[in-house]
């Protein structure tokens, strides 16, 4: 969390320091920047955590995979770049693009220890890294900021980032030197990895489709308030999201392991009503704080010269609210290795997201890409819990007794926020007075529903309150 709160914290001061336009050149470098971290990460995380057995060759192999993957995407983007400008129309994208384009050989040289440290359940060294690593790029962006007051400092901070999170994936975890190669694993890697690539390919396209059309058919300044809306939006919304499901993750894998299917079907299908409560929790207060107080929200965090984002910023956030509690659903189904299906839930989501894109083209209208946008997640979230249900052989009664867990958090923090909101849209003393009535009622609700999921997440807040130092899990 202290990560995310610092990459927070800079992402505001920075905002204020640079224009939308500044942030509409790195926007449009991040197509091409997106697209190579995306070829490059080839499922290894998940390679490593959800395999039953690792060996010194197969992770000798993939740090050489990984490696050459690197320096191929490294002379690639770095050669191409001048292209790429051309085509999306700003002649900005070429320099930054190519400084940016060193990025994949740095990270491709990360320590594959790290990875092997949290298919262990031993969180303490990625995070030690993250946290480290943000505290010096965002420090080293305000400062570039300072200086140069222009997109320079963004592309110099993400370099910066690249190199430092390296350099301490070695200082953390038992330094990672491949003393093995073996052409079986090699294949066996590009066997899993090929369909977990294809579907990163797709993803692309659903992720930068927008930014893509945004800077072709719209205003730059334009752009620059997707990419910043959406960076603040996402922020608290991923952080709970991995926190929360990359330990999920883990520990469903093992446990998937270990127990048999029906077990481990009603295992899953606890955490699964468990992490919703917790989920809509912590999510709901804050976005629908987003929602009703958008204007009053980007005054504070970015200042006049980025109020024009409030239409957006309002939309942005019921996007991210519903992408932090999809992930719930859509994490367990990689535990099962199924990329052929994330590659048809991708195709249909990006052929959805084009319809969007060019019914906003034709009406001149990115409001309508906005709007589109949590449509197409609320659809993504449909078919997470259709593939997951068959997977797990999960019946759809119980699937909507999870989803109905949302309703109480999501009415209690409803009317609290829209009624403060019917008093006053510019007061901070009635955003904090509105949240925290909620709270106060949810945990009441919580306490007083004996017997149930809400219940017993109470019972184990106050012991963690009381005991911090004992394991409640």
């Amino acid at each position: 969390m202290s990560a995310r709160l610092l990459g927070l914290l800079g992402t505001i001061f920075v905002a204020r320091i640079l224009s939308p336009e500044d942030y509409a050149v790195i926007a449009a470098c991040m197509v091409a920047q997106d697209l190579g971290l995306r070829l490059q990460e080839i499922g290894i995380g998940q390679n490593v955590t959800t395999k039953k057995y690792i060996s010194d060759d197969f992770l000798g192999s993939l740090f050489v995979v990984k490696a050459t993957i690197g320096c191929l995407l490294t002379i690639s983007i770095f050669f191409t770049s001048n292209t790429v400008s051309t085509w999306l129309g700003e002649p900005n994208v070429s320099m930054v693009l190519k400084a940016l384009s060193f990025i994949f050989v740095i990270q491709s040289l990360s320590n594959i220890n790290l990875v092997v440290e949290t298919r262990n359940q031993n969180f303490s060294p990625s995070m030690k890294v993250t946290i480290i690593t943000k505290v010096i790029s965002v420090s080293a962006t305000l400062l570039f900021a300072l200086l140069f007051e222009n997109y320079w400092a963004l592309a110099l901070g993400m370099l910066i980032a690249a190199f430092v999170s390296t350099l301490l994936s070695y200082v953390f975890s038992a330094p990672y030197v491949p003393r093995y190669f073996s052409l079986k694993e090699v294949k066996s890697i590009f066997s899993f990895s090929k369909w977990f690539t294809i579907n990163q390919l797709v993803e692309f396209f659903n992720a930068k489709s927008g930014i893509v059309v945004l800077t072709k058919y719209f205003e730059a300044k334009i752009v620059g308030f997707f990419t910043i809306g959406l960076e603040i939006c996402m922020l608290f919304s991923l952080e709970i999201t991995k926190a929360i499901d990359s330990a999920n993750q883990v520990s469903l894998s093992k446990l998937k392991r270990s127990t048999s299917e029906s077990d481990f079907s009603n295992i899953l299908l606890l955490n699964l009503s468990q992490t919703t409560i917790i989920k809509s929790f912590l999510l709901l207060p804050v976005y629908l704080t987003f929602f009703f107080h958008s204007e009053f929200v980007v005054l504070v965090l970015l200042g006049e010269q980025w109020l024009e984002l409030a239409p957006y910023f309002k939309y942005f956030a019921l996007t991210s609210l519903v992408i932090g509690l999809s992930e719930s659903f859509f994490k367990p189904i990689t535990i099962y290795r199924v990329p052929q299906k994330l590659i048809i839930i991708s195709s249909i989501i990006l052929i959805l997201r084009l319809i969007v894109l060019t019914i906003a083209v034709a009406y001149s209208d990115p409001l309508l890409i906005a709007y589109g946008s949590i449509v197409i997640q609320l659809i993504r979230l449909a078919i997470f819990i259709e593939i997951l249900k068959k997977l797990a052989s999960l019946r759809f009664s119980s699937i909507a007794k999870v989803l109905t867990q949302i309703l109480p958090p999501f009415l209690i923090f409803l009317f609290f926020n829209y009624s403060f909101f019917s008093i006053s849209q510019y007061s901070l003393i009635n955003i904090i007075l509105s949240n925290i009535s909620g709270i106060a009622v949810f945990l009441f609700f919580c306490k007083a529903a004996k017997g149930s999921q809400f219940n017993f997440i109470y019972i184990k807040l106050i012991e963690q309150l009381r005991y911090p130092s004992k394991d409640v899990r």
